[in-house]
């Protein structure tokens, strides 16, 4: 290719275009990672509002209501088990 000393418009287009997208994938790139973080931390903190509101349903080991919880719970699953 022949070197030449003027820019063309075609040149120019391809530089800019070229630096545009390069910074918007660095941007991108920065934001995915910011995303992800994000998204982790919200899955961990779903996961600890789920097993505390787990915790907070199931009644307590050391009395009968934690035996009747398990016998509501089976018929439960058989009324599930005959539909």
């Amino acid at each position: 290719m022949k070197a030449t000393r003027t820019l063309s418009f075609q040149r120019i287009f391809l530089l800019f275009s070229t630096v545009l997208l390069v910074g918007l994938l660095l941007n991108t790139l920065c934001n995915i990672f910011w995303l992800a973080i994000i998204l982790g931390a919200l899955f961990s903190v779903s996961i600890l509002v789920l097993s505390v509101y787990r915790a907070l349903n199931v009644p307590s080991v050391c009395n009968k209501e934690y035996n009747e919880y398990l016998e509501n719970g089976k018929a439960q699953l058989k009324e599930l088990l005959k539909k």
